[in-house]
């Protein structure tokens, strides 16, 4: 028996430093560059935030994660190249501004 694999395209794709803007429960947890990698095919979005190279190496005790993907949170695309991330519940918010590389 013979499997196929489908292969995966990826339709949008962009690295680099961004400038994020992290909000966990109403109170400001960093504002600045970080490196981020943004893919998106046509089943998922996924972020990956390197919050450690960012100098925020316990950004897990603080709310936040390295990885994003519309498979858990939402991603929202807003006016003047940013894009949002939020959980289903609202407790945490991160803004990356995908257009104005640092």
């Amino acid at each position: 028996m013979v499997t196929k694999r489908r292969s995966t395209v990826i339709a949008a794709f962009a690295q680099g430093s961004f400038n994020v803007t992290a909000e966990v429960q109403g109170e400001e947890i960093f504002d600045g560059p970080v490196e981020c990698v943004l893919t998106a095919d046509e089943r998922e979005g996924k972020i990956s935030i390197y919050w450690e190279e960012a100098g925020l190496e316990d950004y897990r005790s603080r709310g936040l994660y390295g990885q994003a993907s519309t498979n858990y949170q939402l991603l929202k695309k807003e006016p003047g190249g940013v894009l949002r991330i939020t959980d289903k519940d609202d407790t945490y918010r991160i803004s990356i501004g995908y257009k104005a590389r640092t």
